[in-house]
């Protein structure tokens, strides 16, 4: 989305430079010292050439950068809902997840969690998280991610286990935190979604 505040400022500014520049040219000529060399004439060929060279290469560069984020929100409009069908796979992906630790009485079979913390690590969520969501938000969520598997396997490993407990069915975990933590994952996906809206909304109401 271009600011339009931002493009009203250095309008503004451009427009104040180019009528300010001649006037202080010609009122910088009025003033004589010894250390002037060559006529004014000169002088003012030179500030003319100068300035207009600025001036010429600031307002190139403002017309590329405008250029650039006019191609950007147009790109953003174009793939906005495939994007969006993609963030919301990984939200139902996330709610399927909710639902099976909200069935159970606060605690899961340690297998079944397993498999569960490992369903968002297929290539599919990980290439819609790294290559849609990106950015701060997609760190977060691999950060998220890794802490959850991390606390996972430290749990296994600090419990006493039989040799032969089999695993899948004999080792229980309280499920709360798990599930709190992803409900807290849910909400940072919706707060992103939420901001792709916002931008959507505003950029075709320009």
């Amino acid at each position: 989305m271009i600011d339009r505040r931002l493009f009203k400022i250095i309008l503004t500014i451009g427009v104040v430079l180019m009528v300010l520049t001649p006037i202080s040219v010609n009122l910088l000529m009025l003033v004589s010292t010894p250390l002037t060399v060559g006529d004014k004439i000169v002088w003012i060929g030179f500030f003319g050439s100068f300035l207009g060279a600025i001036f010429g290469g600031l307002f190139t560069l403002a017309g590329i950068w405008f250029t650039i984020q006019i191609q950007e929100n147009q790109k953003f409009i174009d793939t906005y809902v495939s994007k969006m069908l993609a963030i919301d796979s990984v939200l139902d992906e996330i709610s399927r997840v909710i639902g099976i630790l909200t069935e159970d009485e606060n605690q899961i079979e340690a297998g079944r969690l397993k498999r569960i913390i490992k369903s968002l690590y297929t290539k599919h969520y990980n290439e819609i998280i790294y290559n849609v969501i990106g950015g701060r938000t997609a760190i977060e969520i691999f950060r998220f991610l890794k802490a959850l598997n991390k606390k996972y396997q430290d749990e296994i490993e600090n419990m006493e286990l039989d040799e032969n407990t089999e695993f899948d069915e004999k080792i229980i975990i309280d499920e709360k935190p798990y599930l709190l933590a992803y409900e807290n994952l849910k909400q940072l996906i919706l707060k992103y979604k939420l901001s792709m809206e916002r931008k959507y909304n505003g950029l075709v109401r320009e």
